[in-house]
């Protein structure tokens, strides 16, 4: 804190004011550097100090202001890239390092070879029964001539 003195009139006044060159500083709760399996990920945050405006840049694309934490909605599946930032009144710009994170919402199957390898043997096992059997029909009927 600093004080300075002046008069005003005949009346001495002391003046006591802080000089604030300490830019913003941010914590990002929500998203973390994680997956997610959901398209709409919350953006929670939190500002030491009073701050005139908050940003973001997701995937590098031009910053969205918003006045409070958020909800991020339609993300694409894939990897994601998020950036905070905080202007304080006296202009001096805080920032988070950027949060990397993954949208993973689709729940296909993985592939498994089996059942297709199960089909495969049963459509071998029915030609060649089927095969065997017209075989034996083939022999009995030479048989009776």
């Amino acid at each position: 804190m600093i004080s300075y003195g002046l008069y005003i009139g005949s009346v001495y006044t002391t003046v006591y004011f802080t000089v604030d060159s300490i830019p913003p500083n941010l914590t990002v709760q929500s998203p973390q550097a994680t997956t997610y399996n959901s398209s709409d990920i919350p953006l929670n945050f939190t500002v030491d100090k009073p701050h005139s405006w908050v940003s973001y840049s997701l995937d590098n694309q031009i910053n969205a202001t918003i006045d409070g934490n958020n909800t991020l909605t339609g993300l694409s599946e894939g990897h994601h890239s998020l950036t905070l930032f905080a202007n304080d009144s006296m202009g001096y710009a805080g920032t988070t390092q950027t949060i990397n994170f993954t949208v993973a919402t689709s729940t296909e199957a993985p592939n498994e070879p089996f059942p297709t390898q199960l089909v495969a043997v049963s459509v071998v096992a029915s030609v060649v029964i089927v095969v065997a059997c017209a075989g034996v029909i083939v022999y009995l009927r030479k048989r009776k001539q």
